[in-house]
């Protein structure tokens, strides 16, 4: 499928969120898998996915597109998903049809910011889709300049800039 098609099959449609943390209840590629199911069967267009150990086994469940993350703690580092490119480089050997990860400005665990790390992940991936998960208007315009293919307000809320808010402005 080409990457208009994959765009066009989640627009309008509802993407949902099968992820659980290793201290969480339903921790456990076969549990994420079911979810996706029942996600489908419950007319999801798109999943979102935690870990590539995840995806592929939502991936074997489902046939629809999944938005990948690698959440990974770095310390104190607040920037979680998807951080480095390690991360993106399981994301994108999963086979996830499109790669989230922290499109912020927030300085990354290795000391790199978007805006100098995206740039080569597009050189080392020009055709895989990517979605900056951001907080801020002025964060989603830097995404969109920085080529993002999606741009989605996932960290509103929850970075120091935003958090409690409960609208945007």
């Amino acid at each position: 499928m080409k990457n208009q098609e994959k765009v066009e099959k989640l627009r309008g449609g509802l993407i949902v969120s099968c992820q659980a943390l290793e201290d969480e209840p339903l921790h456990s590629p076969f549990i994420m898998s079911k979810m996706a199911l029942a996600a489908r069967n419950g007319g999801a267009v798109g999943i979102r996915a935690n870990t590539a150990v995840d995806i592929q086994a939502i991936k074997g469940e489902v046939d629809l597109p999944v938005i990948g993350i690698y959440k990974k703690n770095y310390g104190d580092c607040s920037v979680f998903i998807t951080p480095t490119m390690q991360e993106v480089d399981e994301i994108v050997a999963s086979g996830a049809e499109i790669v989230a990860m922290d499109g912020t400005g927030r300085i990354r665990p290795d000391g790199s910011v978007i805006s100098v790390l995206f740039p080569e992940i597009r050189r080392k991936y020009p055709e895989q889709l990517f979605m900056a998960d951001v907080a801020t208007v002025e964060e989603a315009l830097m995404a969109e300049q920085l080529g993002f293919d999606f741009v989605a307000p996932t960290l509103f809320g929850y970075t120091q800039e935003t958090l409690g808010q409960k609208n945007c402005r």
